[in-house]
């Protein structure tokens, strides 16, 4: 990828973060903070967006697979899979 694309995915990493923040689905993002990183700083090295990325999405996948984490498909109307997520706490 090239770093103007990686930027991007950071950009749209971080407004995920922040979603996930505010419904309470995901909120240990500390290795994340640690890096001092925003998709604002274009000026950073592309290695260390990438950096940015991988940790931002390990912890986010981390956070989703506990013991919490809701049921991400069920059946559709013509009997294949859907996609549906409920918040948890917001029924």
């Amino acid at each position: 990828m090239k770093k103007e694309e990686l930027v991007q995915l950071h950009m749209l990493l971080l407004q995920f973060k922040q979603f996930c923040e505010e419904h309470g689905i995901v909120s240990e993002f500390s290795h994340y903070h640690q890096l001092k990183i925003s998709p604002l700083q274009v000026h950073r090295s592309k290695e260390e967006h990438k950096r940015a990325i991988f940790v931002l999405v390990t912890e986010m996948v981390a956070s989703l697979t506990e013991s919490r984490a809701p049921q991400v498909y069920g059946k559709g109307r013509r009997g294949g899979l859907k996609a549906s997520y409920a918040v948890p706490g917001n029924r």
